[in-house]
């Protein structure tokens, strides 16, 4: 594992990446489609944490019912990110 010192590489994929106001915003208005406005709380939340954007998004689908769902939650949230 990287060490939390070390900036990432510019090769580095975005999932990598940290979380920028655009990717909060995106991930935020999708989990909204899926579980209603508590999103924005959960979001708030998660977004305290020093996640990357992939943890970030594995994190939020975990807060949705079902495998199905979840799994939707990931495939919009990537298709949606620069």
């Amino acid at each position: 594992s990287v060490p939390a010192s070390s900036p990432p590489s510019p090769a580095a994929p975005v999932s990598a990446s940290a979380l920028t106001a655009t990717s909060k915003t995106v991930l935020e208005q999708t989990l909204k489609e899926f579980i209603g406005p508590i999103a924005k709380v959960i979001c708030a939340d998660l977004c305290r944490a020093d996640l990357t954007l992939d943890d970030a998004i594995w994190a939020l689908a975990a807060e949705i019912p079902g495998p199905k769902a979840a799994a939707q939650f990931r495939e919009r949230v990537t298709g949606r990110l620069p």
